[in-house]
């Protein structure tokens, strides 16, 4: 859709959503939002009442606690800061935030924060952010999926990643782990090619019981014309909704993508994980 010649279809897609909740003077939640819910990776009921503490890392809650020590009054500034949260499996997420003091009946009543998804303020003030063309193309793909979903696009956009050489999107379903899309830039005949239908691996049942992702070298190999000079790492992450581990997305790489616990490939996950869930359920109840 244009407008004055503006492309306004690109213009949307370059509008995220926030996440708002709202901590009173002690620091604990009143008010949380569902793309809250989303964003820190925590169920909603868990998180009323809870002292905001529990979620924050230690350098984050000290952040908290000297925006509590400054004055309280009408003109009291937004403050930008940046926080890491922690979520029920240990992971960290990283966010830029806006808190304001609120007022009821010219009393202050509690905190308003805003969570900014994909970049911190640190970042932006240095002039470093760069946005992540894989990123977009994912948010691209889920915001035109209509009633037909070709889910090897989704696997193809990952394949933009040089590190990455094979991708596999996996459901779970009462008991039973089938592999739902595919896509590599190997071709079939090469020797050491990863048959990623076979889904009878130990490894792949650990992340389901376990909903933590790991990586292990493979032992395959593969002698083409492509950058791989050591072993390949079979990288999977598990897909979740609410605490349900629903699928698992897989990953064939020429060097491990798992140097720790924040990596990018790992917050996509957390974020597929809930942004398909509800794509996924419908079509199995078609």
């Amino acid at each position: 859709m244009t407008n004055n010649g503006l492309d306004l279809t690109a213009a949307e897609k370059r509008i995220k959503r926030c996440a708002i909740f709202k901590i009173d003077l002690k620091g604990r939640f009143v008010y949380v939002d569902t793309m809250t819910e989303q964003f820190l990776q925590y169920p909603m009921e868990r998180l009323f009442g809870r002292n905001i503490k529990a979620v924050l890392t230690e350098e984050s809650y000290a952040t908290i606690l000297a925006i509590f020590r400054g004055e309280r009054h009408y003109e009291t500034s937004f403050q930008a800061v940046d926080l890491d949260f922690i979520d029920t499996d240990n992971n960290k997420h990283s966010f830029g935030a806006i808190i304001a003091l609120n007022f009821i009946a010219g009393n202050p009543a509690n905190y308003q924060v805003v969570l900014i998804p994909n970049y911190g303020f640190a970042e932006l003030s240095q002039n470093r952010f760069e946005p992540d063309e894989v990123t977009e193309l994912l948010l691209s793909f889920i915001a035109d999926i209509d009633s037909s979903i070709l889910w090897s696009k989704l696997t193809d956009i990952f394949l933009n990643w040089p590190e990455i050489l094979q991708t596999g999107l996996y459901v779970y379903n009462q008991k039973t782990l089938g592999l739902l899309a595919s896509s590599t830039r190997i071709p079939d005949s090469a020797e050491g090619v990863i048959d990623l239908t076979a889904t009878d691996h130990n490894h792949l049942m650990v992340v389901l019981e376990h909903r933590r992702h790991i990586s292990s070298p493979n032992s395959g190999s593969i002698d083409l014309a492509l950058p791989v000079s050591m072993g390949l790492f079979d990288a999977v992450y598990p897909l979740i909704y609410r605490d349900k581990c629903w699928g698992i997305l897989r990953f064939i790489c020429n060097s491990d993508p798992l140097t720790n616990n924040d990596t990018k490939l790992g917050r996509i996950a957390r974020f597929l994980g809930n942004a398909l869930f509800s794509f996924i359920n419908s079509q199995e109840d078609l």
